[in-house]
């Protein structure tokens, strides 16, 4: 089964790719954010006000180097949070540290769960109730409950994802460490790293509440090797500079309505590309 998606808008990446990493985007229960790390600082923009023309980027420094662990930003804009090798810092856009030990607060109680050994967190669900994660060596896609990181089901790559068409080796099929909610109970996730010998990249619906596969997305022209962070070059022939470009797509028809509320944009995905 195959579900298409149709682009609705493109939005150019605030930093030159030179000096920054390639823009990914923030899934909360009412908005997206666009995100980029640079050398010493990060930029984030609101993906949705970006068609009406109300778009404004919000700039945190950065407490230390880009290839040192990562960085999120809270749903408002007033905070990022910087995951290094040896420190978690909140930092404001002033500049100032909001905070050096960050868990998880629900309004009441500070918690900080362990989940499982060895696992990427790739996701939060637009409610905040479930994590999505895979394994280091990228054999399955796990959700866990949020409040404790229990682990609740998981979805193999081998035996549910069919081969590439053009692999006829043995080069086993594993999920990428890019993968997203497009609402409550559907999941975006890819096998473009394993795929990239063999031509296209290919990216998958996942129904969340059973973690089974739903069908391929299938895209009116070729997209990049990660769903939202990886860039496609396109030969344009004009030589100037050129920033990267965000794509953001949409399920051509919207995933069915799961029993919880989604809080979120139903049926919208997106793709990093370079300007076309």
């Amino acid at each position: 089964m195959t579900v298409a998606a149709r682009l609705v808008t493109t939005i150019a990446a605030p930093m030159d790719p030179a000096s920054s990493e390639a823009p990914g985007v923030l899934h909360w229960p009412d908005h997206r954010l666009l995100v980029q790390r640079g050398d010493t600082e990060v930029v984030a923009l609101d993906v949705d006000a970006f068609p009406a023309g109300r778009v404004s980027e919000v700039r945190f420094p950065a407490p230390w180097p880009r290839h040192f662990g990562s960085v999120t930003v809270s749903p408002e804009r007033d905070a990022a949070v910087f995951a290094g090798l040896h420190a978690v810092r909140s930092v404001e856009a002033t500049g100032t540290t909001r905070s050096a030990l960050w868990r998880r607060w629900d309004g009441q109680q500070l918690t900080t769960p362990r989940i499982g050994i060895e696992r990427v967190l790739l996701a939060v669900s637009p409610s905040g109730r479930h994590l999505l994660t895979v394994d280091v060596g990228q054999w399955s896609l796990s959700l866990h409950r949020a409040e404790d990181g229990s682990l609740l089901r998981e979805l193999d790559a081998k035996g549910t994802v069919p081969s590439h068409p053009q692999n006829t080796g043995e080069d086993r099929v594993h999920w990428d460490y890019d993968a997203a909610f497009v609402d409550q109970d559907t999941i975006v996730a890819g096998t473009s790293e394993c795929d990239a010998r063999y031509g296209t990249a290919r990216h998958w619906l996942v129904d969340a509440p059973g973690m089974t596969l739903r069908g391929e997305v299938s895209y009116p022209f070729p997209v990049g090797y990660g769903w939202v962070s990886v860039l496609v070059q396109r030969n344009t022939g004009d030589r100037r500079p050129q920033l990267p470009r965000l794509e953001q797509w949409a399920l051509a028809v919207d995933p069915p309505a799961g029993t919880e509320g989604d809080g979120g944009a139903a049926g919208d995905a997106a793709s990093a590309a370079a300007p076309a």
